[in-house]
């Protein structure tokens, strides 16, 4: 099993629990964490539970269990990028948002990689979900367009 299909597998149900309470589509939670982490082989990852790259103001966050990172990514999408997760069934028009944001740094070309990388990890998860049989959410489904959690 390829480290994409394992991080996919391993965090879907978290994905799909907070896509559910926040509205935000679970494979663009998992794609985003995917870039952040390398699939959760990160230091940061390995070693604080963080997967998606989050600092504070005393440095890299760290979490006591990975449901407390992912929940606090929800929170962080739901609150402070709202624009983006409203669209987060829509691959491009997230990514375009989220470079627009403090969230992803670096220069236009990095911006450009970061969001190809995200959407090639959403491409991916997305076809990993139908091989695995995982479906769709009503609820999810009518705020992000194309989510989809084990059933």
């Amino acid at each position: 099993m390829s480290a994409q299909e394992t991080f996919c597998l391993k965090f879907w149900p978290l994905a799909a629990d907070i896509g559910m309470r926040y509205g935000i589509n679970p494979g663009t939670i998992l794609a985003v964490g995917a870039q952040e982490s390398g699939c959760g082989t990160s230091y940061s990852a390995r070693n604080r539970r963080n997967y998606f790259g989050l600092r504070g103001a005393k440095g890299w966050k760290v979490f006591a269990t990975d449901a407390e990172c992912f929940e606090f990514f929800g929170q962080l999408l739901a609150r402070r990028y709202e624009a983006a997760a409203l669209v987060s069934g829509n691959i491009a028009a997230f990514t375009k948002r989220m470079a627009a944001t403090r969230y992803v740094s670096g220069s236009a070309s990095e911006k450009a990689l970061w969001g190809r990388n995200v959407a090639a990890y959403w491409r991916r998860f997305t076809t990993l979900a139908t091989v695995h049989g995982l479906r769709p959410s009503a609820p999810v489904l009518a705020a992000t367009s194309t989510p989809i959690t084990r059933g």
